[in-house]
């Protein structure tokens, strides 16, 4: 099963990443303001590059394996 998820903005991506993700809060809590730019601005610039400007559409695929384990 593909579900597809838009988002608008790099904005709203970067949103869902940073508040709600205790791992993510971690790591920022680590790296400082000027670490938490840097990855803003990288991943900013990735998201730019692959979607380009406008709605984010992301595609997710689920895999479900159904078995046993002996």
């Amino acid at each position: 099963m593909t579900r597809k998820l838009c988002i608008d903005s790099f904005d709203e991506i970067w949103a869902m990443l940073t508040t709600g993700a205790p791992p993510v809060k971690m790591l920022f809590q680590k790296v400082g303001s000027d670490g938490i730019n840097k990855v803003r601005d990288a991943l900013a610039e990735i998201v730019n590059e692959k979607y380009g400007k406008g709605t984010i559409t992301l595609r997710n695929t689920a895999t479900v394996g159904v078995g046993s384990v002996k």
